[in-house]
């Protein structure tokens, strides 16, 4: 007979669904932290010991590195370092690797408290003025009505009539700072927005949704033709799904692989061409510029540029 397992998902598949749930900049945000926390993981504790990774900002892996030896040595090993980080995080994190000096460094580190110390005095002026908003008579009493029915416990009866005093304090507080209604949910959400942050999400994920969708079918799909199908398509969100599309089909494709139906896929998705201007040539040259993406087999050994693609004389020559 076999054995029964409870239906409890674990951290490490959990977490990841919650992240992705957020919205893309968070996610994005998170997965970016999560590649420099797990930078020993990625390239080895003897590696990591001598190049620390400090960021990643806008597709770029900046690292920081006490030794020239070991500078030179990572910048010789920068492809291998982007498939890695990108193989480990599972989608197209980061192109490139960049050094940056320790006064940098240290100006980054300063930009950041400044920007944390700003952000938690901006929290605590709103806290203040939502404790000093004065609440009418019959609203008080309306609070100290809903802690008495909790009278058999005392503790539990002002417990409940401070959440009440709380809430109640929020609602006027936003009606004063003209805070509306969301239009999907009716939550009151801040001034200039139309949704609240759990519909955004929830819009962003279905938009995302639909923009693969529409890619799945037909690959080589420019903005202005998946806009026939998702109206709200920006070139930054079809890229964004474009990319996460390309790097999940390029881990099912072999590196020698070039005939197959997934690798003229791929190529179709990546440089966006249609099934009438698909040659050889596009397939090997979209598959040698993916060649870090791709499965590659033990044995496999990355060919030279221009045994792939060829040489091409000047005219005149």
């Amino acid at each position: 007979m076999a054995k029964r397992t409870p239906g409890f998902e674990k951290p490490d598949t959990l977490i990841p669904k919650a992240i992705r749930n957020l919205g893309p900049e968070i996610a994005q945000k998170y997965y970016e932290n999560w590649a420099v926390w797990h930078w020993r993981d990625i390239v080895g504790k003897d590696f990591a010991r001598h190049v620390r990774a400090v960021k990643v900002e806008r597709d770029v892996l900046y690292l920081s590195c006490y030794e020239s030896v070991w500078q030179n040595e990572a910048r010789m090993l920068m492809p291998q370092l982007v498939s890695k980080v990108n193989t480990f995080a599972g989608q197209k994190l980061i192109r490139e690797i960049r050094f940056v000096s320790f006064r940098e460094l240290r100006d980054w580190r300063e930009e950041a408290e400044t920007k944390r110390g700003q952000t938690a005095a901006a929290e605590r002026k709103k806290t203040a003025a939502r404790k000093q908003t004065v609440l009418t008579d019959a609203e008080i009493r309306q609070a100290r009505d809903d802690g008495k029915r909790f009278a058999f416990d005392a503790d539990l009866e002002r417990a409940v009539m401070k959440v009440s005093l709380g809430r109640k304090k929020m609602k006027r507080w936003q009606e004063q700072e003209n805070w509306q209604p969301c239009q999907r949910c009716g939550t009151m959400t801040e001034p200039g927005t139309v949704f609240c942050p759990a519909c955004r999400r929830a819009r962003h994920a279905e938009l995302r949704s639909r923009i693969r969708a529409v890619l799945r079918d037909i690959p080589w799909a420019h903005c202005n033709e998946v806009r026939t199908y998702v109206p709200e398509c920006t070139p930054s969100m079809l890229n964004e799904q474009r990319a996460i599309l390309v790097q999940q089909l390029a881990a099912k494709v072999d590196v020698n692989d070039t005939t197959s139906l997934d690798a003229k896929t791929l190529v179709m998705l990546y440089r966006c061409i249609p099934p009438g201007e698909l040659t050889d040539e596009n397939v090997r040259r979209a598959l040698y510029r993916l060649r870090f993406d791709l499965h590659r087999p033990r044995d496999y050994r990355t060919p030279k540029r221009y045994d792939v693609i060829g040489r091409h004389r000047k005219k005149g020559n």
